[in-house]
């Protein structure tokens, strides 16, 4: 069964359509306007050491020059490094997914559905048991309805990311000038955070298909203790749908200090980022 992969298909044709178009205007039209701003700089900074504002010229203004041409690679895609940074953003997608894309992953989880929902009614020979598969299939709607938030989250996630990707070369511009330094690094973490978020609700998601599993296959539970194996497979079923909330927030937040730390000139040293992380995971236990 390949519904979201077919889904997926037609989902990333037009994104990328989409994505092809943006980015051609934009690169040429970010290429004239680097041009023009790395001419203003160094009439500006010319300006500056004559008039002895600066005491270091040569390696400032050499080291400022090495950044611009390292960015306008990328700007310009020369020798595919801009596209070779798409491919590291979906790989890294697809190790959060399992070594898997989004669309297969969701794919995966229908079939546990339907997988689960036939071994309970494998179970249903008598009234008796008939009775009690009814109930335990009502126990499965909170799990179905949990899989459906999450998977709407991981969709979105996934065109999100499209657009993101999309629009790269205005953000790696902004990395030229300090003053603009903080929307790439905004840029930086949306794109992590919603690798993480794909991170976050896959491993939600398994362990709440396979608390279902184990319930169902738990002869004891099913027989002498159905009602622990009912509340069982509405706790996995809760857990799913707490995962949009719980996995997009902690995912956001741990991906913002992870840059500001990395890229933020140092703002935190290792023992003060990992005090952030665990404040920003200790903000998503006390909103429970």
């Amino acid at each position: 069964m390949q519904i979201f992969q077919n889904v997926g298909v037609k989902i990333n044709d037009t994104v990328g359509v989409l994505v092809n178009e943006l980015q051609g205007g934009w690169i040429s039209d970010l290429m004239s306007l680097a041009s023009v701003s790395i001419s203003l700089y160094v009439l500006v900074y010319g300006y500056m050491v004559l008039a002895g504002k600066i005491q270091t010229p040569l390696h400032d203004l050499a080291w400022n020059l090495a950044k611009f041409g390292i960015i306008l690679t990328f700007l310009s895609n020369t020798g595919g490094y801009l596209d070779l940074s798409n491919d590291a953003i979906e790989g890294l997608k697809g190790f959060f997914a399992g070594g898997e894309n989004t669309y297969a992953l969701l794919d995966e989880k229908v079939l546990g559905i339907i997988k689960l929902g036939s071994e309970i009614l494998q179970d249903a020979s008598g009234i008796k048991d008939s009775v009690l598969a009814v109930f335990r299939l009502i126990g499965l709607l909170p799990l179905i309805l949990g899989f459906t938030a999450a998977g709407a989250l991981l969709v979105f996630t996934e065109i999100t990311l499209k657009i993101l990707m999309a629009t790269a070369p205005i953000f790696i511009f902004a990395l030229m000038w300090g003053f603009l330094r903080d929307s790439f690094n905004n840029w930086l973490s949306a794109i992590i955070g919603n690798c993480l978020i794909i991170l976050f609700t896959n491993s939600i998601m398994k362990f709440s298909f396979l608390l279902v599993s184990d319930v169902l296959s738990n002869t004891e539970v099913n027989g002498k203790d159905f009602l622990i194996g009912l509340v069982l497979l509405v706790v996995a079923g809760l857990l799913n749908i707490m995962a949009v909330k719980w996995g997009r927030e902690m995912a956001l937040n741990i991906a913002r200090v992870s840059v500001d730390a990395g890229i933020g000139g140092g703002k935190y040293t290792d023992s003060q980022t990992a005090k952030q992380i665990g404040k920003a995971v200790g903000a998503i236990g006390k909103r429970k």
